[in-house]
């Protein structure tokens, strides 16, 4: 009997011992690449403090994305030593997601997200990280990061003292559309001896992507959504756009040629158009109350008002070793709580609807409820929606709209028709 005792102590013992060698187990460690500079090593730090803490599993290590991430990323992917968990947007994320470098995540998805957690999501960030050409085709790459879609930011002030309506009391009538954006930026445009001194409103008028939302706002785009190796930029609901835009700046002088933050911080310009991440980090540390100002939802077109969504995302590498724990921390960072904890540090807006009302109580100065206005309308980006070598492409439409609108070298028809033979070579060679 006493053997017996002793044997079942035994193993007792040796069963505690074992449990205390799995809990005593180093936790896994993943690595999230991710850029420094402003607020964001106090939002990872405090990702990774409150991810630790639920999954005490898991060690993530932060390395710092420096200058030439993206190429050194490339290259780690290539020698596979890249880090579990990476950003990307634009270009580069098309480049990595085409190439098949990001691990699909429809299965993880389909797993651990219930239809209600996918309809959390705004739609248009959503649909943004998704491969749509390509052997990669209907793969999920990522999960969107944070919110980043265009609005409409004024200099109160000016427009008090020059008796004008507000663009957001506009907006909430109905009247605000390119019409009255025209108009106001002509009462806005003030010359001394001749020279204009002050312009009523600016747009980047350099990068294609965010020139995508003039031209569908006029019923055009860059490409046909039915053949997307043909260009449409030449067409005449793209070229209204173009021209609209070109005829305010050159001819009537009443915009700026392009985005310039100081020109609205000094107050030389009226109105601007521009990103929703700006709000804080730029605009408000910027002006620091030397004149009031706000934002509302851009100005409609004549078809309608169609804000892009940024593909601002995350990602795991398709190499990982650990994707399961790397899924998991990248599962925080886009829940609500996560996305709670980057509005709070960084002051972005969140990809959850969830998270919404945490983003609108910011600040009560602004018209923060903008953000999730323009989301009702916004559309995927334009790097999403093309066939062929998205980086070359936009680089040619680039120069196209800078010898065009922003330098007046020539007309936006004659830039369109230049571009158009070269892009559409590009596709032949590259569209897949």
């Amino acid at each position: 009997m006493r053997k017996r005792i002793l044997a079942v102590a035994a193993a007792a013992l040796l069963l505690l011992s074992l449990s205390a060698g799995v809990l005593a187990a180093d936790p896994v460690t993943i690595r999230f690449y991710y850029r420094s500079g402003g607020t964001r090593p106090d939002v990872v730090r405090a990702w990774i403090a409150e991810f630790e803490a639920q999954n005490p599993d898991i060690h993530v290590e932060w390395e710092v994305a420096a200058s030439g991430w993206q190429d050194k990323l490339v290259v780690a992917m290539a020698a596979e030593t890249a880090p579990d968990v990476v950003e990307f947007w634009g270009n580069f994320a098309q480049q990595l997601a085409r190439k098949g470098m990001l691990l699909d995540l429809r299965p993880y998805v389909a797993r651990d997200f219930t239809e209600e957690d996918i309809s959390d999501f705004f739609p248009a960030s959503w649909q943004n990280v998704f491969v749509q050409y390509g052997e990669y085709k209907g793969e999920q790459y990522g999960l969107p990061r944070y919110i980043n879609t265009m609005a409409n930011y004024y200099n109160k002030t000016m427009l008090d003292n020059a008796g004008l309506e507000s663009p957001r009391s506009l907006a909430q009538r109905g009247l605000w559309n390119w019409n009255t954006l025209e108009q106001m930026a002509r009462k806005l445009t003030r010359r001394v001896d001749g020279q204009v001194v002050q312009r009523g409103f600016m747009t980047m008028t350099r990068g294609w992507d965010r020139m995508a939302q003039w031209l569908w706002e006029a019923g055009g785009d860059w490409f046909d959504p039915n053949n997307p190796t043909r260009f449409i930029g030449d067409q005449p609901e793209a070229m209204a756009a173009l021209n609209f835009l070109h005829r305010n700046i050159w001819e009537d002088q009443i915009f700026l040629k392009d985005l310039d933050w100081n020109a609205f911080y000094n107050s030389q310009v009226a109105m601007t158009d521009d990103g929703l991440q700006v709000i804080f980090n730029n605009y408000d540390n910027a002006i620091q109350g030397k004149f009031d100002w706000d934002l509302t939802v851009r100005a409609e077109g004549p078809n309608g008002r169609k804000p892009w969504a940024t593909d601002d995302a995350l990602g795991i590498w398709r190499g990982s070793k650990h994707p399961e724990e790397a899924w998991r921390f990248l599962k925080f960072i886009t829940s609500k709580q996560g996305q709670e904890i980057m509005i709070r540090y960084e002051g972005l807006p969140p990809v959850r609807r969830s998270a919404a009302s945490a983003y609108l109580k910011l600040d009560s100065r602004f018209n923060l409820a903008a953000f999730v206005e323009s989301m009702a309308y916004a559309q995927v980006g334009i790097t999403n929606r093309v066939a062929g070598d998205v980086a070359a492409i936009g680089t040619e439409i680039n120069n196209a709209l800078r010898s065009s609108l922003v330098n007046n070298q020539v007309p936006p028809s004659t830039a369109m028709e230049n571009v158009k033979r070269v892009v559409e070579a590009i596709m032949r060679e590259t569209a897949q």
